[in-house]
């Protein structure tokens, strides 16, 4: 099979487009991805067997509305141009866009469609939430009024779509989208990369206390709320906070660090590779997803609290409504989010607790067995299997009938697959 993705994003940067990209070569298909390219990368370039093209865009997060929405016109004219040009010559079976922005399928559903492209549209957040909550608009505003219709005329043209969780399934089919259109496959970890084994902290009565953070540096995940709470553990337990990764809030999070005086005990490792990141993270004792009060995060579920779960760390996250569905309450230790009283709290009990520390990160791993990567890619390579083997028309009805997973293969069960 003959795979297309288009992703506005830094490949492999993003896991959720490498983990699938990198299933789908797995098992034998041929992948190619259109992307962004930062300025020392290569513009065409063969990773893990997958053919990535770079086009001259680059990310400007935390920027005003007015460059996003130029970033993101540049990449959809770009990636349209590319797209058809690589689709005259490959025949790709399947499309495969990755989201923000979604109204991005656009660029090929159109064109694409016509010549018998199938469309899957990934869609890794909802627009209209993300920025309103970005911008600070009401839900009301002509322009999130405008997001929803381009949202709209996204999922119409796809032939499927995946969302990251229940919760954004429920939110599209409460705007209309039908139900068996949609498939979740849920973000998880790539246990080749963030294998339990590699995990092995033990820590002893001498030893600092570590917690880290990977991940984007911006305000959504609220490092600054860790902060406060140091402040008044610094000086009464031995703990050392770790921080992976980049992004529009850095600059603000490093001056915020050294006027509380945290520069002994808080550093900053920059960007790494995945593998990179395991390196370090494997040997700390606490993973913490910091997740600022917001109605965006109770949307949330990050892609690095899985990869602590999947690696036997025992996270501290904020109390967030789509992360208890999965997570039990004794599975991950929720504090009340902008609380460093709460935060603390738990720090402080963790330290204490060694044994507690452990119960968690079984417990977590006990919820993600439902959920890791092995079943979800599972369910992936199902749906790319059914959409590229049912005729056309059936697809066309998927919207409007509960058929479109067992038309072409009845005989297949929920869990099996099509190698």
């Amino acid at each position: 099979m003959k795979v297309l993705m288009l992703s506005h994003s830094y490949y492999p940067d993003d896991p959720r487009v490498r983990r699938e990209a990198e299933a789908l070569c797995e098992r034998g298909d041929h992948v190619e991805i259109i992307c962004l390219r930062e300025n020392n990368e290569r513009r065409i370039e063969i990773i893990n067997r997958i053919k990535v093209h770079r086009l001259p865009v680059k990310r400007h997060r935390g920027s005003g509305l007015l460059i996003y929405l130029t970033e993101y016109l540049l990449f959809f004219i770009l990636a349209r141009i590319k797209a058809v040009w690589l689709y005259l010559e490959r025949r790709y079976d399947i499309i495969q866009v990755h989201t923000i922005p979604d109204w991005l399928v656009l660029a090929v559903a159109y064109p694409l469609k016509i010549f018998g492209a199938r469309i899957i549209l990934d869609m890794h957040e909802v627009m209209p939430e993300f920025f309103a909550y970005r911008y600070g608009l009401p839900m009301e505003h002509p322009l999130i009024s405008a997001l929803k219709l381009a949202e709209k005329l996204s999922t119409g043209v796809a032939d499927r779509i995946i969302t990251v969780s229940d919760t954004l399934k429920d939110i599209l089919v409460s705007r209309g989208v039908p139900a068996d259109k949609i498939t979740v496959v849920m973000n998880a970890a790539d246990e080749r990369i963030f294998n339990p084994k590699a995990h092995s902290a033990i820590r002893n009565s001498q030893s600092a206390f570590v917690i880290s953070y990977h991940g984007l540096l911006s305000d959504i995940y609220d490092l600054s709320v860790v902060f406060r709470a140091l402040v008044n553990l610094k000086d009464r337990i031995n703990i050392k906070f770790i921080i992976i990764g980049r992004g529009p809030q850095e600059t603000y999070y490093r001056n915020m660090v050294n006027r509380l005086g945290l520069n002994d005990i808080v550093s900053f490792r920059g960007h790494l590779s995945q593998e990179e990141v395991v390196g370090i993270i494997s040997s700390v004792d606490v993973g913490i997803v910091p997740l600022k009060d917001a109605p965006l995060t109770q949307l949330a579920f990050p892609t690095k609290l899985v990869e602590y779960v999947a690696l036997g760390i025992p996270v501290i996250t904020a109390d967030r409504k789509t992360i208890k569905q999965y997570f039990t309450d004794n599975a991950v230790a929720l504090y009340k989010p902008d609380d460093e009283t709460s935060l603390q709290e738990i720090l402080l009990n963790l330290y204490n607790n060694p044994e507690l520390c452990n119960n968690l990160a079984s417990n977590a791993r006990l919820c993600y067995e439902k959920i890791s990567w092995p079943i979800m890619k599972e369910k992936y390579y199902k749906l790319v299997d059914t959409i590229t083997e049912c005729p056309k028309s059936v697809i066309a009805r998927s919207g409007a009938t509960k058929q479109s997973d067992t038309t072409c293969h009845p005989e297949r069960s929920e869990g099996s697959r099509n190698l």
